[in-house]
């Protein structure tokens, strides 16, 4: 059962010295309402530069699909910090991971889902402008089974 508890939105400015710029804003729609269509990816075999980015930043992958006639993926998962901790640890971490997978996804929109948190987050670039936006939202994945 699909669970949405909250939504919002985050936009980031580019990564610099400094720590990102993070503001919130209304989110439009969830990432259930975007991606269609999905197709589950062979993770053996599957190699794209989304993979290395998400490696690089400690992102465990349990499950990639690709959505919306493979333009959209989505990417399932546990992050190494917890997404509802305090800003520091979104500027430490979230915010270079997001840049990251959306830099090497050619700066194609994609979203990534902490089936441990039951959080959903999906990234997309900022229109005419540099930085990204991102929405939020609380999400129960039906497929995810505690190991616990």
């Amino acid at each position: 059962m699909l669970k949405l508890l909250a939504l919002s939105t985050l936009a980031i400015a580019p990564m610099c010295s400094q720590a990102a710029m993070i503001s919130f804003e209304s989110a439009e729609k969830s990432f259930t309402q975007i991606a269609k269509n999905c197709v589950d990816v062979d993770l053996t075999t599957w190699k794209h530069p989304t993979r290395a980015a998400l490696i690089d930043h400690e992102f465990k992958i349990k499950k990639v699909q690709i959505c919306n006639d493979g333009k959209y993926p989505v990417f399932y998962g546990e992050p190494k910090g917890n997404p509802s901790a305090p800003s520091k640890n979104t500027n430490d971490y979230f915010a270079p991971l997001y840049e990251s997978v959306l830099k090497a996804n050619g700066r194609w929109p994609y979203s990534l889902v902490y089936q441990r948190d039951h959080w959903a987050v999906s990234v997309s670039a900022n229109k005419g402008a540099p930085g990204l936006t991102i929405n939020e939202e609380n999400y129960d994945d039906p497929t995810f089974v505690d190991p616990k």
